[in-house]
Parts: C-alpha cells; structure tokens; sequence
C-alpha cells in the first residue's frame, strides 16, 4: 500500500474494505464507490461521472495516484465538475468489462489505470489509461469546455459507443458447416505466426505467459504431435520458468514480463495467473514427463499456500508490485549483498542467476535469472550437477531468509470466488498428474466451505467481507466453479456435486442467458446499476466465462442423456467457431472444447464395489477430454442406468458414439486407455 501522506483528507471510500479503494481514501478527490446510490446522485447533481478503474497490486494506478490524484489543484477540478467514482477492478469485473469495452473503442486498445468519463446515466463518452498529471489537468479542462458550450457532442459520442459496444456483444455468426469440418492444423498454423521460437512466448514485449492459449496448444500437440510445435513449448515452459518473471527464492509466477526475454518483471502476483500456470505446468509433466515441469508446478503450488492462503482456508487475490514506495524494491539485491550472505557459495550463485556488480535491472540492483551461459556451470568438473542443484537450493533458502525480514509488499486480501475456483482446479490438475491424496482432499475441503458460506438466497457470492459486504456472483463465479463441481465427482463419486453443478448451469440459464445468441450476459438479470450487459467471449490470460461453462454443459449433457442441454452448446459453439477460428489466439480456451468434442470425448465409467480402486489406477491417465462417472452402486444418473452389474466393478470405456471396451479386468483396461486414449 501507498504511504499515506494526506491524512488531513478523507473521502467516502474511508467506509469501503477493499484494498484498492482504501489506498484512496484519503486524497482530496472525494472519490466514491460504485452503488446504485452514485448513480442516482449523478443524475440529481447533472453531473458527468468520472470512473476511475484499478486494482491493489497495480503498479501505473500507484504512479497516477501520486502524481494526479493526492494533487490538490487536480482534486478540485475534479471535485466541482465531475462525480468521481472509484472501482476495484476484482471486486466489479462487471463494470471494469463495461468501460474497457468502451475505452478499447475509443482508444483501440486498454489496461489500468481505467479512466472512463461518462454521462450521469452511466453511459461512457471518453476514456484512457494512464495519464501524466499534466496530460490529465489538459484533458479535464477539455471535457469540462465541451460540457458547458456543446454538451450534445458528448451525448452523441455516447451513443455512438453504445452501439458499437452492442455490436461487439452481437457479431458471432457462422456460415460454417460442422465441428468436424474445422481444420485445427490451419488452426494452429495461424497461431504459429505471433509465436517467438527464439525466447518462447508469444512475440513482442511485454509478454504474458497466456495459459490460456498454451492449454489448447499442448491439447492440440497431444493429438498430432507437432514436432514444430514440441520444441517451441519446451522452449517456452523452461524460458518462463528460468526468467525473472519466476520468482526463484519463493516460487510463484509476476503478472508478466516488460522484455522478451522473460527476464524482467511486472513484479505485481495474481492468484489467478499462478492457478492457471500449477495447471499448465502439471499438464506438460503428464505429456513429457519432465521433473523440472514438477518442481516448478509444486513450487507455485506452495507459493500460493505460503503466500496466499487466508485465515478461512480459501486464498487472497495478489501481492503488491512495489513496497516501500518503490516497484520490485522486495525482490532485487545488489552483489555486495548476496556476498555478504552467501560468502564462499556467493559466486557461484551470482554466476547461476546472473548478477553482476554493475546489476542486471536498474541502478546496479540484480533480478535473479538464469542467462544463456547458466547451465555452462554444469561444465565444472569439480561439482557435479546434483551437488549444484543442492548448493543452489540451500543459497536460496538463505536469501529467502533474508528477503522475508524486508517490508513486504501488500496482500490484496479480498477472497474472490473466481479465482479461488481457478486454484482447486489446479489442485485437482496436480492429483491428475502426481496421484498424491493431498491435493484432492484439499480441493474438496475449500470446494465444501464454499458451498457453505458463499451462497445466499440459493445465488452464489462472488465477495464478501468482515464488514458483512456481498457482492453477487457474476457469470465467471458460476463458470468456474461448476466446473470444479462436475471435475469433483469424477474423482469422489459424489453425485451431490454433480447436482450442485448441474443447478448452478440451470440458474445461469435462467438469470444470464441470451436466447437471441445462444450466449451468456456476464452479469445477472437482477444486476441493475449497468447501462448495459455485456458478454465475456473473449479468452485472455483467463478464459472467458462464456467458453468455461459451455465445456460444463456439454459435459452435462451427455451425463444427464439431455437433448436440451445439447441444444444449448450446439447453438453456442455455432455462433462462435467461425469467428474463433478467424482469430484462434483470442479464442483458445472455445478452440480447445471444439478439437476436444471434433477428436471425441472418451467416456469411462466405472461401477461396483471396488470402483473407487480402480478409479485410483487410472487417474494419472485422465485428459480433458475424459469423463470418468464412477459409482459404488446403481446410480441414478442416466448415462449410468443399468451399468451396475451385482458383486462385480466394471469399467467401460466408450465414446459419446460407441462403446470399445466394457470389462471387469482392470490391467486390461488400463492398457487400452494408455495406447488407445491419446493423452
């Protein structure tokens, strides 16, 4: 958190208990929450609205703050011609959705700070990013000249993002024939261009790590591979993972890299970015079966428990980028300082991680990386390369030591269902591929606490704080969490969760469904402070809700035999898959459910006595494209209708077409699955 060097003032979001917000309660602008009261007061005062959009661990909205919004001249400009609003991006994605949509119009592009002005309804007219104070005073003198002598421009500007907020919601179309016919290698052929096989990645700086885009890539190599494409995820798990957007000390992946080399660090880390990446890591260990993509996965998985875990056992949103004022001062060392630590192993550490007297980074500070010329230390004869990977792991034990004595950066300490959704499954991702009871059993137990306490009035909560504050799940809350619910009962057979997950896609079709387009609104019906209700389709760094809870549905459809259902993700995936396949990078996570169901999902079932046992034997061999039903006794699910056979366990396997194989012989089917069942 930002010093607090304005105690003399005290605005409105001194009430609020979001991170974000309270780093602004005390500027002199008189910010204010986002609430269906601002919105009314607006309207009263005929007012614009200045809306002003970021998150706790954003490195730029610390810069803009202290340079614009803790200045008095800039405050009372905004305070006499503007209603100023601010909003935690995490805890509104709703409203951020809106007015990035709005700003990406206008600008052609977006990011955070979010500054969006707007009409008293709500409706944006103009908007950016990050301003310098000069460039800010020069564009409020701007709009507040246009308000008072031609106000129409500003309504028809608003108009005119409107629409083209609509239209963006409204485009997908097909003239496509049928799943089959989609041809994934020209698919990933037009992917290949914006890959860099020199570092990795994606081209350009700054890069992300996308694992988005990289689950469907390693999906896709699974069913061809691409020897093209082999070396250029190699290259790429090992480059982020050796950069300095991994933290090497404690583990756990920044938010991204300003280079392209991986080496330099947005030093800020988001809990949704390390889930995503314990899942990617652990889905490349079960395909190459390389220890390094296992250290890695657990190494993020216990940054995420040391550094994230809250006092109710679900997880925190992120760390600070800066501390002490100062971006990435918690994390860089200057040599004098790691010889001081280290003594005789200091060298030998600086020459792993690259860091020099002079500094790899700025003012002679170091980020730990290994360069080009790391493993040449391999060459030395006088250590062998077990005795270096120990020398290495006890240096970096000490400096941790030593690290952890430093201020710390800021914990967002907000618990957002999404993201939390996000980290069990990557809990179960890490039981798939390491068998350990552990990380099951932890994802059931935060699985169960969330069915306890996140659900009010039978609607799910996205947030909700010791001040007794709730915010209403969004269609992400529901994506993600039902498909914790239906990857749950696969491995407990508790068809309880199976129901939960089914209710919760029946809800989402009832509040958030479009039947026009055959897609889901973001935000419920009974949400009423937006002016409109967008659609998440879009995959990001996060898939989007839209491509999430289609995979649930159709999972849904083919368990519960349910035509319904079936129409219902057919509609979707017909809307979407031209465009998709257009543009595959924004669309990774819809490319991935189309080759999924275009290859053939593989359903096995298991019942009897012993089916759990059996269920153990083949979890390592479980894809995203394998449904396991499993059950002790006759079920009542429909695919599951009659398979129970009395005083025996039997396993199929099948596709949503055939039956290949239907026994009570484990090895056999185990066999049958490892040859036939491409990982």
């Amino acid at each position: 958190m930002q010093e607090n060097n304005y105690p003399q003032y005290t605005n409105d979001l001194i009430k609020e208990t979001s991170p974000y917000l309270l780093q602004h309660a005390h500027n002199p602008v008189n910010w204010k929450a986002w609430d269906k009261d601002v919105l009314k007061y607006a309207a009263q005062q005929n007012k614009l609205l200045l809306i002003s959009i970021g998150y706790s661990a954003c490195h730029w909205c610390h810069v803009m703050e202290n340079e614009s919004f803790t200045d008095k001249e800039v405050a009372d400009l905004m305070n006499t011609h503007f209603v100023c609003i601010k909003v935690d991006r995490e805890e509104r994605p709703d409203v951020d959705q809106l007015y990035m949509e709005a700003v990406q119009i206008i600008k052609g592009q977006g990011g955070w700070p979010l500054n969006c002005f707007a009409l008293s309804d709500g409706s944006a007219f103009w908007g950016g990013t990050y301003f310098t104070k000069e460039n800010w005073l020069d564009i409020l003198n701007q709009i507040i000249y246009i308000n008072e002598k031609s106000p129409h421009k500003l309504i028809e500007q608003a108009d005119m993002i409107k629409k083209g907020i609509t239209g963006n919601n409204e485009f997908f179309k097909t003239n496509l024939s049928e799943i089959k016919d989609i041809n994934f290698d020209a698919v990933y052929n037009t992917i290949s261009y914006q890959l860099d096989n020199v570092f990795g990645g994606t081209l350009n700086a700054p890069k992300f790590p996308m694992p988005s885009l990289y689950q469907f890539l390693l999906y896709y190599y699974s069913k061809t591979k691409n020897k093209e494409l082999e070396n250029h995820l190699i290259l790429t798990f090992k480059s982020m993972a050796n950069g300095g957007i991994f933290d090497h000390l404690a583990g756990g992946f920044s938010r991204y890299a300003t280079d392209n080399k991986w080496n330099i660090p947005h030093f800020e880390k988001m809990l949704y970015d390390n889930a995503q990446l314990i899942s990617l890591y652990s889905k490349a260990y079960v395909i190459f079966k390389n220890p390094f993509y296992k250290e890695i996965a657990i190494r993020i998985y216990a940054f995420v428990f040391n550094e994230l875990l809250a006092e109710n056992a679900l997880f925190y949103c992120a760390l600070d980028a800066d501390s002490e004022g100062e971006e990435g001062k918690f994390y860089i060392w200057e040599k004098a300082e790691i010889e001081k630590e280290l003594k005789e192993d200091a060298n030998l550490f600086c020459s792993y991680y690259n860091v020099t007297t002079n500094g790899n980074w700025e003012n002679s500070k170091n980020i730990l990386f290994l360069n080009a010329n790391s493993n040449s230390v391999f060459n030395d004869k006088s250590i062998t390369e077990e005795s270096l990977k120990q020398k290495i792991e006890i240096c970096r034990n000490k400096l941790l030591e030593i690290r952890n004595k430093r201020i710390r950066p800021q914990t967002d300490n907000k618990i957002l269902l999404s993201w939390n959704a996000l980290m069990i499954e990557s809990l179960l991702d890490l039981y798939i591929a390491f068998n350990d009871e552990k990380y099951l059993n932890q994802a059931q137990s935060k699985i169960d606490f969330i069915l306890k306490n996140y659900i009010v009035d039978n609607k799910l909560i996205r947030l909700k704080d010791k001040s007794g504050k709730k915010i209403f799940a969004m269609l992400d809350d529901y994506a993600f969490l039902t498909q914790n619910l239906i990857s749950l009962y696969q491995f407990t057979a508790n068809e309880q969760y199976l129901s939960k997950a089914k209710q919760f896609i029946d809800f989402c079709l009832k509040h958030f469904y479009d039947k026009q387009s055959g897609l889901f609104y973001y935000t419920s019906d009974f949400e009423d402070t937006l002016y409109l209700r967008s659609k998440e389709v879009y995959d990001n760094v996060i898939p989007s809700s839209n491509s999430v809870i289609f995979k649930s549905i159709y999972l849904v459809s083919i368990i519960f035999e349910d035509s319904f259902y079936r129409d219902v993700y057919n509609k979707a995936l017909n809307s979407i898959k031209e465009t998709a396949v257009k543009y595959p990078a924004s669309f990774s996570n819809w490319l991935k459910l189309l080759l999924e169901i275009k290859s053939g999902i593989t359903i096995v079932s298991i019942t009897g006595s012993e089916s759990k046992l059996y269920l153990k034997t083949i979890i390592n061999q479980k894809t995203s494209a394998m449904l396991i039903l499993v059950t002790e006794k006759e079920s009542l699910l429909p695919y599951l209708k009659g398979k129970y056979v009395e005083n025996k366990t039997m396993i199929s396997v099948c596709s949503t077409d055939e039956c290949y194989i239907s026994t009570d012989n484990l090895e056999e089917t185990y066999v049958y699955i490892k040859e036939k069942v491409s990982i």
